[in-house]
């Protein structure tokens, strides 16, 4: 889109609403933008265009309808700019080699000639949000009260929070056939495109570096799901086919001639009832299929997995790092935020006010960190009540005159314990965003990136602690927990064996957590928002968002478009990071627990990585593009995820499987070496005299004075009733240097997998180091590149030859 002369092109837009809500600030920071060498063209409803720089008043535009600022930075201002934020522009020998720009060589890089194509309209874009952002309104000789309200040097994105403006947002192509865009919506952001390819490069084309580097993460982790889900899958069903299945325990229980084991009731109370083993008989197939030899072998390959996943994106990464010329961009590169520059008082060398930063800076860290483990101190409290919560419900419902209530006790304390779970994962979730943002801004980070690096820490951090706790709490429940059958103030729920002691009961949480996340979370984050879009579409002008009219010219018609779309938020790729985040978590984090739930979450993150291209390329205003050289502070979490589901999975194996019992018991206490009487085993005694007999029960005892329950203690008539037999704290040993061997094993293939895989393609870091001598001898010799010599130079020609090096390591490119 251009202005009305058709020659200068629309690289911004502001609106805002008729009569001006602000006079005097909108004129200040126009006028403003004029000195910063930003040309400015204003619209009304009516199809009247004026410069600002001749009506010199917004007041002009009239009292009704949508103003519309279109904004053109001058090519002297992007010279400036560009250099500082240091643009990747290709020389004049070769298109594909790129240095960073400097107005000093300009005579040094192609195409300069043509200014308005030789920087791209996300290059321009870039550009103008950086003035934005930084404009400093010189306010006029006035005594209006509004300017006490902003800060001295406010940029754009401070006049929006005190709706001095409607939105200020760059414009999204108009959907033409072969445009960018067109291309965009018919092959990647649309439901016929689910099986297709992303197209990174278009999508970096248009959105930038930031964008296309998180789809392109997400579009290897979506492989990477399939090839785990393949292996664990295949590897799970051994045990199901081979001629011999080690399945002697459950022969021992279900054989017809098996003995009868009359299991305890799980509490004292009335309506806790007897059962025999052989009632699970059902159960214990599809328990085998998640508690068998090969179990261990899956916890062992997944860490091993998630590095070998991490490595390979990162040597994926470090090819699109240079096909996309960013391998040397640096944090440092960009400028410092408004807010820091506020903090230090326009005065960065000034030791004193440097000394008084720092003396701010320290007690935020102390107070943020404080008030974080509080936060984290309050999700642990409120993870152990709501289980707490959940087995004296059970009890509640088993002692209840209700029928219904009585016979559906289990599963009525189970939904009131995962709806409290679900409501407190959401309510946590908003207040751990609130807080987040809030320490944040008071840290004052120097750099944006800094900036949204401690941001998405601290999110992913109070998220993974919120979202896995109930899980980990599971797991260090079934490692701790003692209780037996028949104790009147026990905390938790004693174990009860097989069914819901084991991995299927992990099974069960990573289903029911993934449910909570794709489900609740979705709803309250998507829905919403929806819901929100579509009512302010219909309010008009009145709720400032007007619908699009047939008045004003064309390009007044395409900014309302636009303006009808919905703003994205401060971070619109968290959400993303965030849910593969999570989702790689349960894969490698409890992979013998959680793999057939895998290609539910396969689906899920395509249908959520096309619905996010949907909105980004139909319903949500065009992102201004950031340039990227990673994922960020993903890679870290990657590693910190990776890192701790080797002590997560070894402890699934250690207390939440039947593993390490099993092997105690044929290497130490078996007589054949064998599983034969393992059952019997596991199995303690209890005095049946310890519970209320319901009349149900008395046929079912048929006069048996004991009953059985899960667990290593003395029995009944022995001198310290109900006492740790030795062999528990002999399989309790054996369990921790199980987690020890497992862990060095797992640590130690790691690094090796580390040092086989190169970080860098060894090819684009060949052509780097080419590149990079040829950048410094062209800086160096910049004299003897004049694009008016018609007879090239000796060292030229030097450079030429040296280019031809660059042009064989790229070829992986094309």
């Amino acid at each position: 889109m251009f202005f009305a002369d058709g020659v200068r092109r629309t690289d911004y837009v502001i609106a805002f609403t008729l009569p001006p809500k602000c006079l005097k600030l909108q004129d200040d920071f126009f006028s403003s933008l004029l000195d910063y060498g930003i040309e400015i063209e204003m619209e009304n409803c009516d199809g009247q265009i004026f410069d600002f720089k001749d009506a010199a008043s917004v007041g002009v535009l009239g009292e009704k309808g949508v103003g519309i600022a279109r904004l053109h930075i001058t090519w002297t201002q992007l010279l400036r700019v560009a250099e500082v934020l240091r643009f990747q522009k290709p020389v004049v020998f070769d298109e594909y080699f790129f240095i960073s720009f400097g107005v000093d060589r300009i005579k040094t890089f192609k195409s300069i000639s043509n200014e308005e194509d030789f920087f791209s309209p996300l290059e321009r874009t870039e550009a103008i949000e950086y003035i934005l952002r930084r404009v400093t309104v010189q306010p006029h000789a006035t005594s209006d009260s509004d300017h006490n309200t902003l800060l001295p040097s406010a940029g754009v994105y401070e006049h929006l929070r005190n709706t001095v403006f409607l939105a200020a947002f760059p414009l999204h192509e108009p959907e033409i056939p072969g445009g960018l865009r067109s291309r965009l919506i018919a092959n990647w952001a649309s439901c016929s495109s689910l099986l297709n390819k992303q197209p990174l490069d278009d999508i970096r084309a248009y959105f930038g570096e930031r964008v296309a580097f998180c789809f392109a993460w997400t579009q290897f982790y979506m492989w990477c799901f399939l090839g785990i889900f393949l292996v664990s899958f295949g590897v799970a069903i051994i045990p199901s086919i081979l001629p011999n299945s080690p399945h002697s325990i459950i022969s021992e229980i279900c054989a017809p001639n098996a003995t009868t084991y009359i299991m305890c009731p799980s509490c004292s109370v009335k309506g806790c009832r007897f059962r025999k083993l052989s009632d699970a008989c059902g159960d214990l197939s599809l328990i085998y299929f998640f508690d068998n030899p090969i179990s261990t072998f899956l916890a062992f390959i997944a860490p091993i997995l998630g590095t070998l996943c991490l490595n390979l994106w990162i040597y994926e990464q470090s090819k699109l790092q240079h096909r996309w010329h960013v391998q040397d961009y640096r944090i440092t590169d960009e400028p410092p935020r408004q807010e820091f520059l506020a903090r230090l008082h326009g005065k960065p060398s000034s030791s004193t006010i440097h000394r008084s930063y720092w003396r701010f800076t320290a007690p935020v860290h102390a107070v943020t960190y404080l008030i974080t483990c509080l936060l984290i101190g309050l999700t642990v409290a409120l993870t152990f009540t709501t289980m707490y919560v959940g087995y004296r419900l059970e009890i509640y419902f088993l002692q209840c005159a209700n029928e219904f209530c009585n016979k559906h006790a289990t599963y009525l304390a189970f939904a009131v314990d995962h709806t409290l779970n679900a409501v407190g994962i959401c309510a946590l979730s908003w207040i751990y965003k609130t807080w987040a943002e809030k320490s944040t801004s008071f840290e004052c980070h120097r750099t944006q990136s800094q900036h949204d690096r401690s941001l998405m820490l601290k999110l992913f951090f109070l998220e993974f602690i919120n979202v896995y706790l109930s899980l980990l709490s599971a797991v260090v429940i079934r490692a701790v927990n003692v209780s037996f059958p028949g104790q009147s103030h026990a905390m938790f729920e004693p174990p009860e064996w097989p069914v819901w002691t084991g991995l299927f009961a992990i099974f069960y949480e990573v289903y029911i957590e993934c449910t909570v996340i794709v489900v609740v979370k979705g709803i309250r984050q998507w829905l919403p928002r929806d819901w929100w879009t579509r009512l302010r579409r219909k309010i008009g002008p009145s709720g400032q968002v007007p619908v699009p009219g047939n008045s004003g010219s064309p390009a007044y018609r395409h900014c309302l478009d636009n303006l009808a779309l919905c703003s994205p938020d401060a971070r619109p790729l968290f959400q993303q990071y965030l849910y593969m985040c999570l989702f790689i978590g349960f894969a490698v984090m409890f992979l013998p627990a959680s793999f057939p739930w895998i290609i539910s979450l396969l689906l899920f993150a395509t249908l959520t990585v096309r619905g996010l291209a949907m909105k980004l390329t139909r319903t949500m205003h065009r992102l201004v593009a950031h340039r990227a050289r990673s994922i960020g502070i993903w890679t870290q979490v990657l590693k910190g995820l990776t890192a701790f589901s080797i002590l997560t999975n070894a402890c699934l194996i250690a207390f939440s499987s039947e593993f390490v019992n099993k092997l105690v018991y044929q290497f130490h206490y078996s007589p054949d070496g064998s599983l034969r009487g393992y059952t019997e085993f596991t199995l303690s005694y209890m005095d049946i005299d310890s519970f209320e007999i319901a009349d149900e029960d008395r046929s079912l005892l048929n006069g048996a004075r004991v009953c059985r329950y899960f667990g290593y203690r003395e029995p009944p008539t022995s001198e310290k009733p109900y006492h740790l037999t030795s062999v528990f704290w002999h399989i309790l040993a054996a369990k921790f240097i199980f987690i020890f061997v497992f862990a060095v094993s797992v640590i130690f293939i790691n690094w090796l997998l580390s040092c086989i895989i190169p970080r860098t393609a060894a090819n684009s870091k060949k052509a780097r180091e080419a590149e990079s001598r040829m950048a410094k001898a062209m800086i160096f010799n910049r004299s003897s590149f004049n694009q008016d010599s018609t007879k090239p130079s000796r060292h030229q020609l030097t450079l030429a030859k040296g280019l031809k090096l660059v042009y064989i390591l790229r070829d992986d490119r094309y």
